[in-house]
């Protein structure tokens, strides 16, 4: 507690720090600006914090835990787990992991956190929502539009005013996919750039001029002058959709993330519950089955944590990763109905710890049923207990995301979410599958 009105009264008293710091924490350049993180049903991205362990800095951002239970993403890393928390429906800066470990927040003057309440500021010059543009009546499914500002080191002068698009979560009945704006928290870190939550998405922007540091390919960021203009062109029209109208003005694209790639699926951007879609120029002419079934070969005899490694993996799945400063670029395949699995690596996340991140991806509405099932998760399992493995506890409700883990020694283990295939079936499919080792 005593964190937490140490970090809100920081951000929201606007206590002098600069936009840029030489000194400040060197993050890894991870080339990735957008993460989603669902915690279940209404829970999204909320509170944030920073933890320093081993002499690693580590950004936390945490769902909104309704009882305790939630999700905590690590932003750099693109890992989630699900942990639990002491303080639910309220600010949180501490959890505890799945295996016990407890992961607190460490005061560092230069990561201010704003809290949930309308306005505020991120650090001492970016105040988010301080006004909204809206359209006239003869306009429906309006988007919402919210301004966000810099102002000057003096508070003189204004440096820009922004809005931040991104696809609205919730359904909407309308024919498109409406624009939504609202920035919910944020936490300034200290080098120039912030992560905001906004919906169930948390992006990585510069503090300069809002843009993403890094790719985000559902998130648009536009001058307010610019939407005032498309909104006085559009007065004395009739619109029957104001966000596909604003799409079309401003040269907007939903489908950033290559969603769009087959007309069936033009309209609606990608919603999966882990990862994205990969970019183009990550996609890899193999096989998709050779690229699961190689990682799955390496799961199958993995015996301890310093096997969970970038070498082992990538002679396991044919030398297609990239290894980076924290982690490594993307192994990915695409199926040929448009679907498409991911593979990734991260080095040094919390304490020595390494992990490996398959996701099979979908170009289909997350709430849709699975019209293909790659891996049944009944069979992955009998080959986890025949490989030696005991399993583990799991998490969830039935019919939404279960996390189930699986272990040899103490020092590695497999998590594997999954999806029913469809409601009332008993078919169960593998969605993720994480492997973790301490080194």
């Amino acid at each position: 507690m005593k964190l937490m009105l140490v970090l809100i009264a920081a951000a929201l008293s606007m206590a002098a720090a600069p936009a840029r710091s030489s000194t400040g924490p060197a993050w890894p350049n991870t080339g990735i600006a957008e993460r989603q993180l669902v915690g279940g049903g209404d829970a999204w991205p909320e509170s944030m914090f920073v933890e320093h362990r081993n002499g690693k800095r580590i950004a936390w951002v945490l769902a909104s835990p309704g009882h305790g239970h939630t999700k905590a993403l690590d932003f750099f890393s693109g890992r989630i787990e699900n942990v639990t928390v002491q303080n639910p429906g309220g600010y949180a800066d501490a959890f505890v992991d799945s295996l016990g470990i407890t992961h607190r927040g460490t005061l560092h003057p230069v990561s201010y956190f704003k809290d949930p309440r309308p306005d505020g500021a991120i650090g001492n010059n970016v105040h988010v929502n301080v006004s909204s543009l809206q359209f006239g009546n003869s306009v429906s499914c309006k988007p919402e539009l919210n301004v966000s500002e810099r102002l000057s080191d003096d508070f003189k002068s204004t440096i820009w005013r922004k809005v931040l698009l991104y696809p609205r979560s919730s359904a909407s009945g309308c024919p498109s996919v409406p624009w939504d704006s609202i920035i919910g928290t944020g936490m300034g870190l200290g080098d120039g750039t912030m992560l905001v939550s906004a919906g169930h998405y948390v992006f990585r922007v510069s503090v300069d001029d809002l843009s993403p540091v890094g790719a985000a390919p559902d998130l648009h960021v536009v001058d307010e002058s610019d939407l005032k203009k498309a909104i006085e062109r559009a007065k004395g029209m009739k619109i029957e959709d104001g966000s596909a109208y604003l799409t079309a003005s401003l040269g907007l694209n939903q489908a950033a993330s290559s969603y769009a790639s087959s007309p069936q699926n033009s309209e609606r951007p990608p919603r999966p519950d882990y990862g994205a879609h990969p970019s183009t120029a990550a996609l890899s002419t193999k096989d998709p089955s050779q690229l699961v079934d190689g990682y799955l070969g390496y799961i199958y005899t993995l015996s301890s944590g310093s096997d969970v490694s970038f070498d082992r993996i990538q002679t396991a799945v044919g030398g297609q990763l990239r290894h980076g400063e924290a982690g490594s670029g993307d192994a990915s395949a695409a199926y040929p109905e448009g679907d498409w699995v991911t593979l990734s690596f991260a080095d040094g996340g919390v304490a020595s710890e390494r992990s490996a991140f398959l996701h099979f991806g979908s170009s289909r509405d997350p709430n849709d049923p699975l019209p293909y099932c790659r891996l049944p998760f009944d069979k992955l399992r009998d080959r986890l207990l025949r490989a030696g493995y005991a399993e583990g506890r799991e998490w969830g409700e039935l019919g939404e995301v279960l996390l189930w883990t699986f272990s040899k020694t103490n020092d590695a283990w497999v998590e594997v979410s999954t999806r029913w295939a469809r409601p009332n079936d008993d078919l169960m499919c593998a969605w993720t599958i994480y492997v973790r080792g301490n080194v």
